[in-house]
């Protein structure tokens, strides 16, 4: 087959979405191709979860009928394109880069863990109270 050579910026999610709002998208980064080995090699960055913080309390107010959700957010590689988030082992959802998942917790101890579309992963505790 014949090889075209091109090149591509890649950015962590959050840059390629500062890029995005001031009028300037990068172009992706495209899938790779059958029997593309460069990519599979290359390991890249996991992602790292921004929020929620792993050193904070998470407050629920008693007196809300509907608690707020927990936003949860993680910066990607730029050669991912989505994240999943676990809580406790258990999938809640997903979110595409720079999107942030909002998950509505009780009160307790949770292990909060991010999957990119490329299989590496961080997490975080969370720790969720009622205010007093």
């Amino acid at each position: 087959g014949r090889t075209r050579k091109e090149v591509y910026e890649v950015w962590p999610s959050e840059l390629a979405a500062l890029f995005a709002r001031a009028g300037l998208p990068r172009r992706p980064l495209p899938p790779p191709g059958p029997g593309c080995l460069a990519l599979e090699q290359e390991r890249g960055k996991p992602p790292r979860i921004t929020s929620p913080l792993a050193s904070a309390r998470y407050l629920l107010n008693p007196r809300r009928s509907a608690w707020e959700p927990v936003p949860f957010l993680a910066e990607l590689e730029g050669d991912a394109r989505r994240v999943f988030w676990h809580v406790d082992r258990r999938f809640v959802g997903s979110s595409d880069a720079g999107k942030a998942f909002l998950w509505r917790p009780q009160p307790g101890t949770y292990l909060v863990r991010a999957v990119d579309d490329r299989g590496r992963s961080d997490s975080v505790t969370l720790r969720v109270e009622l205010a007093q």
